[in-house]
């Protein structure tokens, strides 16, 4: 199981207590930025916001299990709409089953929150949060697919180089720490996809 995996890889922590600061740091982003998305703005109250957290929490945590990748190559585009699929969709299992087990750590009683949230709402408003958390990860990748971080020059030679070496090319969450206000060593797997993006401290992890 990927949760036990990296709590053994990881001084004991549960994946979602890590993926914890960089919602915590996208949320706040989000509210800063003024660009919008094809998603409509969810009004909130304040004090609904650390479920927000805890959705973007989440999906971070969903998408670092999927070939135990390091959380920096999270496809920004994959990450919009991963929290949505597994709650609304029909082929997943219910928080807190086997399949869905909940989390360990100090931001337990935050997940628990948000799930009981999202299935205590009744009638249209159910998924709120849940639109809520998709429209803020949108938004997130809107910004980096223009890629106003990387300079003209620097954005272009990206691009060639991904695309010559890789043979595709695609936006990931490393990419866009700087604009985060992240401090942190960001754990990838390669560092070498990342050259040009300035302010980023790029930590190579096997998966």
């Amino acid at each position: 199981m990927h949760a036990e995996q990296y709590a053994r890889d990881h001084d004991g922590r549960h994946p979602y207590t890590d993926a914890w600061l960089w919602a915590e740091a996208i949320v706040a982003w989000r509210s800063t930025w003024s660009g919008g998305t094809w998603r409509p703005l969810c009004e909130l109250e304040d004090s609904e916001r650390e479920l927000v957290v805890a959705g973007v929490a989440k999906a971070l945590r969903l998408l670092m299990a999927v070939g135990g990748q390091p959380i920096g190559d999270i496809s920004l585009d994959a990450l919009k709409g991963e929290l949505d699929t597994w709650l609304c969709g029909d082929d997943f299992p219910a928080p807190g089953e086997r399949g869905w087990p909940a989390p360990t750590g100090p931001y337990a009683d935050r997940w628990t929150a948000l799930m009981d949230a999202v299935r205590d709402t009744p009638g249209p408003d159910r998924h709120r949060l849940v639109r809520a958390v998709t429209e803020v990860l949108a938004a997130l990748m809107e910004y980096g697919v223009r890629r106003p971080h990387l300079p003209p020059p620097v954005r272009t030679q990206a691009m060639t180089r991904r695309l010559g070496e890789y043979g595709y090319d695609t936006v990931n969450l490393a990419e866009v720490v700087p604009s985060l206000g992240l401090d942190v060593a960001v754990p990838v797997a390669d560092a070498h996809w990342y050259e040009g993006v300035e302010g980023l401290r790029a930590v190579e992890q096997a998966a």
